[in-house]
C-alpha cells in the first residue's frame, strides 16, 4: 500500500470505453456538433470507492483496508465541455455516464 499512497492521486475520472466511444461516433455523426471539444471525463471516484465496489461484489474475498487520508468526496471539475458530453450520450439513448461500479466489474469480473 505505501507505493499506492506515494505515487497515485487521491481520485481522478474513470470513462467506460464504450462511452468514449458512443462520444466518438457522436462527435463524427451528429450535425448538432460541429466545432467542439467533448470531454469524456466520466465519473469521478477515489481509491477506497474502488475498494468498497469489491469488498460489495466479492465479499467472499480479502481486500486491503481503506487508504488513509483520502477526501470524503472526490474533486469534481466544473467543465462545461464535460457536461455537454453527458448530454450527448443522453441524446444517443443512455441514461448518461456508465457508473464507477459498471466500469469496473465490465472489466474485472473475471480477474478478481
Amino acid at each position: 500500500m505505501p507505493v499506492i499512497q506515494a505515487f497515485m492521486p487521491t481520485g481522478a475520472y474513470c470513462v467506460d470505453i464504450t462511452d468514449a466511444a458512443r462520444l466518438h461516433v457522436a462527435c463524427l455523426t451528429d450535425p448538432n456538433i460541429e466545432n467542439e471539444r467533448v470531454f469524456a471525463f466520466g465519473v469521478p471516484f477515489l481509491w477506497n470507492d474502488h475498494l468498497a465496489i469489491f469488498r460489495k461484489r466479492f465479499p467472499e474475498r480479502t481486500f486491503p483496508g481503506d487508504l488513509p487520508d483520502q477526501p470524503a468526496e472526490p474533486r469534481v471539475l466544473d467543465l462545461e465541455p464535460a457536461r455537454r458530453a453527458e448530454e450527448v450520450l443522453v441524446g444517443m439513448g443512455t441514461s448518461g455516464w456508465s457508473s464507477l461500479e459498471e466500469i469496473l466489474m465490465a472489466n474485472t469480473v473475471y480477474l478478481v
